[in-house]
């Protein structure tokens, strides 16, 4: 689907330049668009570094966050079903 897509934009003159993490779907997609099927020419920026979820002060800290919510929650002396319930709440 996705290379369908890049497919129409190419032969509109439209070029992209995708940045995208090193994730598996992605790699996926970079080896299918190269492939001999497809022949889209795309120029694929990995940002691996750049990505807050690559960081690890970031990571430091939503786990921080996560242990001081669980202790306000024991120490509110909420049962599981509400610590799940809240949980859900605070993490959108």
């Amino acid at each position: 689907m996705a290379c369908q897509q890049h497919q129409k934009w190419k032969s509109e003159g439209i070029e992209l330049i995708l940045e995208q993490d090193n994730a598996g779907e992605n790699k996926l997609f970079e080896e299918s668009a190269a492939s001999t099927d497809w022949k889209l020419a795309t120029k694929i920026e990995h940002m691996e570094r750049e990505i807050p979820q690559h960081s690890s002060p970031v990571e430091i800290d939503i786990a921080t966050q996560a242990q001081l919510a669980r202790a306000m929650f024991n120490d509110a002396k909420f049962d599981s079903t509400m610590h799940l319930k809240l949980a859900k709440e605070c993490s959108v």
